[in-house]
């Protein structure tokens, strides 16, 4: 296949895959779907060579307002990658049944009945081992709410769906395009917080496949492909940590490994990852194979370097680093073992900085860790447990209030020193500065919320606050706004989808570029256009007859043949002169002018054309070629 799957399956196989909303019934995320609530949405969020992941909306029908949102994510995995949940995947499986996870993984078998052979798709495993069922347990990887698989005649391909939340705060690299533009740097205090999430991530994925699967206590999972982009922001919460600033998550995992330092594929470098070069750790480095003429560089580490944790503090050191300096695309640090380890570790504070650094706008403390994480040699990184403890210590120095403030806590201390006040004390007025930028970072919050920190009128430093990339993030935060309707009184979506049902296809299909191949039922279908004539309207369905316009014949338009009797079940008559159109041609003469109709391009039609008078024209001219033929409805290539 020349072209990505995504494009080859064409706007009404994307269609397809936009709205079908198969499993959705299936999530057991609270709020839980229940009476006076539906689904709407199929809106496009993101799209690539091998899928696409489309956003859906719970709505409550009486309020037409938001409930809950979800991602489903498909995706085309070719059919020579193993299905098979074998080696150290063997054990999660049963727990992915257990979180209720399992929508239909194996085609033919009831969820969670899939048999170990056709079952596995590494991404759900990795997000799946990841996900907790307890709502109050705090964790920074993207969870699953479920997957599956569908049936498609794309038969070089295995088709599977994610189920998984909408952050509609986008991500990393977004967040960085928009300080960069803004000539602003990221304020610390945030810096802080995701340090400290994704570290909290990384020793979640110590402690999930080692406390979950039984297989070893030594088992970690590797992400390889953590970077800007693959980490979404998630709206503020009021009632966690920080609340004014988004939280991150890393996201796709399909690219991890699990893994552990007794992996015959760890110990031999050979383990299965996927990744993008700008991140590659000194541990992923594999020699590669060197132009003509080139030398083959040696390997940079001993053979007995692991991947494992270190990896990930390492890639997490290098997200940190490209905040700081508002690189949003990193150049290659350009492994080469020609140079020393100090050599190497250097490169990496020289590719493709923007902005100076190290320099005196972030504490040095920060940037110690940071130079922590990046150390060429993976034994000499601190471990995620060593940073998190050490954050807890240092954090709170650089925080300046960001951890509280908006939150229960902070504005109970403020309404009670307000109360404190002398009653002739002048209550603080809202700026209306700080009433604009508090919009962007409560609009998340609930009304009650907001309300009373929009009274209390006090707003943190502009230099604590993100740039908010409003522009960018507003059509996905008109999915999530809690005081917007998402359908109209009549039930019907707000907002355009990008696909509509198409009654004679019964199918979706694509809303601009969908060009139907069957007519409706009861009338016939237009045949072509051109010299020679087009094909007429044929009858419809069960016998209804229609009148069949011919086209442009040899010296004038063709005649007006009657249409044939519909033909069950296909519903689709016999079409008048000329070009056929959808299915048959037909035989036409005559009419109101002269002429002949174009050839039939198909079987002859029951119907005789009805000869007109000519009025003294010219005697008919024979039917010329060149007619264009009716659409084809063969031609649609993509279903489930």
């Amino acid at each position: 296949m020349d072209r990505p799957v995504i494009e080859e399956i064409g706007p009404d196989g994307r269609a397809l895959l936009k709205g079908e909303q198969s499993g959705l019934d299936k999530i057991r995320k609270p709020p839980l779907p229940r009476p006076n609530t539906k689904w709407v949405g199929g809106y496009k969020v993101g799209q690539g060579g091998f899928g696409l992941a489309s956003a859906w909306i719970l709505v409550d029908t009486n309020t037409s307002k938001p409930i809950d949102q979800v991602v489903i994510k498909d995706t085309f995995e070719p059919v020579w990658n193993s299905t098979e949940d074998k080696g150290m995947y063997k054990y999660i499986y049963r727990q992915l049944v257990n979180k209720g996870l399992d929508f239909g993984a194996s085609l033919g078998h009831a969820p969670g009945k899939a048999p170990a052979k056709d079952r596995f798709f590494k991404e759900a495993y990795m997000h799946g081992v990841m996900t907790t069922t307890d709502p109050d347990e705090d964790f920074y990887t993207v969870p699953l709410w479920g997957y599956a698989r569908r049936k498609t005649n794309m038969f070089e391909y295995n088709l599977w769906r994610l189920y998984m939340p909408l952050f509609d705060c986008r991500d990393l690299r977004s967040l960085v395009g928009v300080h960069k533009d803004a000539n602003r740097r990221i304020p610390e205090p945030f810096l802080w917080y995701t340090l400290d999430c994704l570290m909290e991530a990384a020793i979640l994925m110590e402690k999930s496949p080692r406390e979950l699967l039984n297989s070893g206590n030594e088992d970690v999972i590797v992400v390889f492909d953590m970077k800007l982009e693959n980490i979404f922001l998630a709206s503020p919460d009021q009632s966690k940590s920080f609340p004014i600033y988004p939280r991150p998550y890393i996201a796709d995992l399909g690219g991890a490994c699990l893994t552990a330092p007794d992996d015959p594929l760890n110990t031999s470098n050979s383990l299965p990852f996927q990744y993008t070069k700008q991140w590659e750790a000194p541990e992923m480095w594999r020699p590669g194979t060197p132009p003509k003429g080139e030398r083959q560089s040696e390997p940079i580490l001993p053979t007995e370097a692991l991947r494992g944790s270190c990896t990930n503090v390492w890639q997490i050191g290098r997200v940190l680093q490209q905040l700081m300096i508002l690189e949003e695309n990193p150049m290659e640090i350009g492994f080469d073992s020609e140079c020393t380890p100090a050599q190497m570790e250097a490169m990496t504070y020289e590719s493709g900085k923007s902005v100076p650094y190290p320099d005196s706008y972030y504490s040095d403390d920060l940037r110690g860790f940071v130079r922590e994480c990046l150390q060429f040699i993976p034994e000499a990184r601190p471990t995620p447990e060593n940073i998190v403890s050490r954050i807890k210590i240092l954090g709170p120095l650089y925080y300046k209030g960001m951890d509280i403030f908006g939150s229960d806590a902070w504005m109970q201390t403020k309404e009670r020193q307000n109360a404190a006040k002398p009653k002739t004390t002048t209550p603080l007025a809202p700026s209306p500065a700080g009433v604009q930028q508090a919009r962007e970072y409560t609009r998340a919050w609930s009304k009650k919320a907001k309300d009373r920190f929009l009274q209390l009128a006090e707003f943190p430093d502009s230099d604590l606050l993100i740039q908010w990339a409003s522009d960018r993030n507003g059509r996905l935060w008109r999915y999530t706004d809690p005081d917007r309707d998402i359908v109209d009184r009549h039930g019907n979506p707000i907002d355009d989808l990008e696909y509509r049902y198409c009654v004679n296809c019964a199918k979706n299909v694509d809303a601009d570029m969908h060009f139907c191949p069957k007519p409706v039922p009861g009338f016939g279908g237009e045949g072509g256009f051109g010299n020679g004539g087009g094909g007429g309207f044929g009858g419809g369905k069960d016998g209804v007859r229609g009148v069949g316009f011919g086209g442009t014949g040899g010296g004038g338009f063709g005649g007006a043949g009657d249409g044939g009797s519909g033909v069950p079940p296909a519903n689709l008559g016999y079409d008048g002169a000329g070009d056929g159109g959808p299915v048959f041609g037909g035989t036409g003469y005559g009419g109101p002018g002269p002429g002949y109709g174009g050839p039939g391009s198909g079987y002859t039609g029951p119907g005789c054309g009805v000869l007109g008078p000519v009025n003294g024209a010219p005697p008919p001219q024979p039917p010329q070629t060149g007619g264009f033929h009716g659409f084809n409805p063969a031609a649609q290539s993509f279903h489930f």
